[in-house]
């Protein structure tokens, strides 16, 4: 038996209560802290989203200071597998709204009800805010994410093409 079968059975008994619904026991969803600032990265840089952790401390030591901006991270005996980002952008076209900006999930513990934990926070924190709706972008590689939002009570509005400008580093507004 190959490396990754024998991960994957021993995963499957480690994390069969989660399968269970006793995940609620060991699962804990609540606000990012600065300490969790290298764990999160290292799941953005996974997830294709390169940051460092000096520079993700910076970012949610802003974020934490914001009433319309939240960080949830899913821990799981005390390591962070998933964190979620929620947001309300000031828009005059969609006032109100809300937006989730990330949601990320260790592969190893996807299919295990992190994911919905995440976005039961996320969906609270939207409820009262009294938000009359949340939107998520997803890109279109991510079926199994899709079937995921779709199963979470989201629908497919449109599909879009997002651009991005470069300018040059001296033109830059320092977010870092």
């Amino acid at each position: 038996m190959n490396r990754t079968k024998r991960l994957r059975r021993v995963k499957a008994k480690l994390l069969s209560p989660l399968r269970d619904n006793a995940y609620a026991q060991v699962l804990n969803v609540r606000s990012v802290k600065a300490s969790d600032a290298k764990n999160i990265a290292k799941l953005s840089t996974r997830l294709g989203y390169p940051v460092s952790a000096r520079q993700m401390v910076r970012r949610i030591g802003v974020v934490r200071t914001r009433r319309d901006q939240k960080l949830f991270a899913a821990e799981l005996n005390q390591n962070i597998v998933g964190w979620l980002e929620i947001f309300l952008p000031l828009s005059v076209l969609n006032f109100g709204k809300a937006e989730i900006g990330a949601l990320i999930v260790d592969d190893h513990y996807r299919r295990f009800g992190v994911g919905s934990a995440l976005m039961n926070a996320a969906h609270g924190w939207a409820e009262r805010k009294r938000c009359p709706f949340i939107y998520l972008r997803s890109n279109v590689i991510r079926k199994k994410a899709h079937k995921f939002y779709k199963h979470k009570g989201y629908a497919i509005l449109k599909t879009q093409y997002v651009f991005q400008k470069l300018f040059s580093k001296t033109k830059r507004r320092n977010v870092e």
